[in-house]
């Protein structure tokens, strides 16, 4: 069983830690995440004789409202990942299409567990970024969440994640 706690305390300018800081109500329950080409396209390559792109490491924020998860488009390109699928999505500006796309996706601070992802879809998350934390590049939807248990502990400022 692995656990990740991601803690947002604040501290005091005396140096004390505070319980419910506002970090966590205001960036949201974020992990650090490498997203690279799966598997299976890895072997396609390597069979072609072409070089494997390097991995692309940012941020993921856990979205709960979000049914898949969702890889910003610039590091679909970066990686060179062929459509799997396509999609309708419901957006907030109304209905829009997009790609789906086979990814592996690994969390360093959980020992680099990986999952792979057979429908990521592709969004644009272009310029957004976690203050303190860096590009937010993934939207970790409830078909990755599914394989952990999430426990968001609002007034410590804190969301462990479990696998």
């Amino acid at each position: 069983m692995l656990q990740f706690e991601i803690d947002f305390q604040r501290v005091d300018p005396k140096g004390r830690t505070l319980l419910g800081g506002p970090g966590l109500e205001l960036l949201g329950p974020v992990l650090p995440v490498v997203v690279a080409v799966p598997p299976q396209f890895v072997n396609v390559l390597l069979e072609e004789k072409k070089s494997v792109p390097q991995p692309s490491s940012g941020v993921a924020l856990i979205d709960t409202g979000a049914t898949r998860t969702s890889i910003d488009q610039s590091v679909i390109e970066s990686l060179g990942l062929p459509p799997v699928g396509k999609t309708t999505l419901g957006t907030a500006s109304g209905p829009r299409d997009a790609t789906m796309h086979a990814v592996q996706i690994s969390f360093p601070a959980m020992g680099n567990l990986g999952c792979l992802l057979p429908q990521a879809i592709a969004c644009d998350l272009a310029g957004q970024e976690i203050p303190g934390q860096g590009r937010l590049m993934v939207l970790f939807g409830r078909d990755l969440l599914k394989r952990f248990v999430m426990i968001y502990n609002g007034p410590l400022g804190r969301v462990s994640l479990i696998a």
